[in-house]
C-alpha cells in the first residue's frame, strides 16, 4: 500500500530496515572493542615529558616570574595636564626607555619601595602631561635590555586628535634614510590615514604604535607634504614638509679621503725634501771644515817653516862674520910677525 500511493516510501523502509540491522549488530562491535583494548594499570604507563621537556617549560615559566613589571596595563591614557605617573618593580635595578621630551626638567624618576619578590622599584613622573608626551614607556633590567615590560601612554586634550611635535614638521633626508613621520593619536581607539599631496599613501609605510609612519630607504620622489588624518573625527594633523635630496655623502668622503691620501704624501715628500737640504748642509758644513781645517796647518807649518829658515840664515851670518874677523887677525898676526 505504501508502495502504491508513495514511490518514496520504498527509500523511507530501506533506511528503516539498515538503522534496524545496526542495532542489532552494534552491542557485537562494543563488545568485540573493549576486548581488544587494553586501557593502562597506572599513571606510569602514560605518556611522559622527558627531563629536558620539563626544564624548558620551567625555565620559560620563571623567566616570565623574573621579568620587570609595570603598574599600569598595556594601554594607559591620560588628561593634559594631569600628572602621569608609571611605577616598575623587579628583581634588579630597572632603567626608563620614554619619548624625547621639548622639556627635560618636567619628568623625574625616584626610588620607591619594594617587596621582598620585588625588591627593586623605581616611579617615572610627569608632573603635567601634554599630548605630546603620547608614546612607549619601557622598563628594562639595566643588565638586559631584552627583560622589560612597556605601556602605550595616549595623552588627550579633549581637542586635539593628532599630534605632531614642531621640531618634525620639516624633515630634510639624503637618498637612502629612514623617513620618520611623528603623528601622535592622542586616544587608543584612533586609526590614523596617510596622505601626500591629497594621495593616500597609508599602505606605502609602516605604522608604528604611539609613534607615526616610517619607510626605509627614502626617494627623491618621496619629497612633499604630508599629513596624518583622524578619519573617524574628520581631524587633520599639521603638514609635515619632506625633502629629499641626493646623496652627496659619498662624495664628499671620497673627496676627503683622497685629500688625506694626498695631504700625508705631499707633507712627507716635503719633510723628505728639507731633511735632505740638511743633510747636505751638514757634508757640505763637514768638508768645509775639513778644508778650514787643513789650510790651518799648511799655514802652521808654513810659518813653521819661516821662522827656521829665518834663524838659519842669521846662523849664516853669524858664522861669516866669525870667519872674516878671525881672517882679519890671522892677517893681522902675520903682518905683525913679519914686521
Amino acid at each position: 500500500m505504501c508502495i502504491l500511493k508513495n514511490p518514496g516510501c520504498i527509500i523511507l523502509q530501506r533506511h528503516t530496515i539498515i538503522l534496524l540491522l545496526q542495532l542489532v549488530l552494534l552491542p557485537i562491535t562494543v563488545y568485540s572493542a573493549n576486548d581488544s583494548i587494553n586501557f593502562p594499570s597506572s599513571r606510569d604507563d602514560l605518556p611522559q615529558l622527558n627531563q629536558d621537556e620539563i626544564h624548558t617549560v620551567s625555565d620559560f615559566l620563571s623567566s616570565l616570574d623574573d621579568l620587570p613589571q609595570l603598574n599600569r596595563e598595556e594601554t594607559y591614557t591620560v588628561i593634559a595636564g594631569n600628572e602621569l605617573q608609571l611605577e616598575c618593580r623587579g628583581k634588579k635595578n630597572v632603567n626608563w626607555i620614554f619619548p624625547p621630551r621639548e622639556d627635560p626638567t618636567s619628568w623625574e624618576e625616584q626610588i620607591c619601595n619594594g617587596t621582598a619578590e620585588q625588591p627593586f622599584c623605581s616611579t617615572f613622573k610627569i608632573h603635567n602631561a601634554r599630548i605630546f608626551d603620547t608614546g612607549v614607556y619601557v622598563c628594562v633590567y639595566q643588565d638586559n635590555s631584552n627583560a622589560y615590560d612597556q605601556s602605550i601612554v595616549y595623552v588627550h586634550d579633549n581637542k586635539t586628535f593628532v599630534a605632531v611635535p614642531e621640531k618634525n614638521r620639516d624633515v630634510q633626508l639624503v637618498v637612502g634614510a629612514v623617513i620618520d613621520l611623528i603623528c601622535l593619536p592622542t586616544l587608543p581607539n584612533i586609526s590614523l590615514t596617510l596622505t601626500k599631496d591629497g594621495t593616500d599613501l597609508t599602505n606605502n609605510f609602516t605604522w608604528v604604535a604611539a609613534y607615526g609612519f616610517i619607510k626605509y630607504d627614502a626617494d627623491i620622489s618621496d619629497s612633499g607634504f604630508y599629513t596624518c588624518i583622524a578619519e573617524e573625527y574628520n581631524y587633520h594633523g599639521e603638514i609635515i614638509s619632506v625633502t629629499i635630496q641626493e646623496n652627496t655623502t659619498v662624495t664628499t668622503d671620497l673627496l676627503t679621503e683622497t685629500a688625506t691620501a694626498i695631504t700625508p704624501s705631499s707633507s712627507n715628500s716635503e719633510n723628505e725634501g728639507w731633511n735632505n737640504m740638511w743633510m747636505y748642509v751638514a757634508a757640505g758644513s763637514a768638508v768645509l771644515g775639513l778644508l778650514i781645517g787643513v789650510v790651518v796647518i799648511m799655514v802652521v807649518v808654513c810659518h813653521k817653516r819661516k821662522n827656521n829658515s829665518i834663524n838659519g840664515d842669521d846662523d849664516d851670518d853669524t858664522e861669516l862674520s866669525s870667519s872674516r874677523k878671525s881672517s882679519s887677525e890671522s892677517k893681522n898676526t902675520i903682518q905683525f910677525n913679519f914686521i
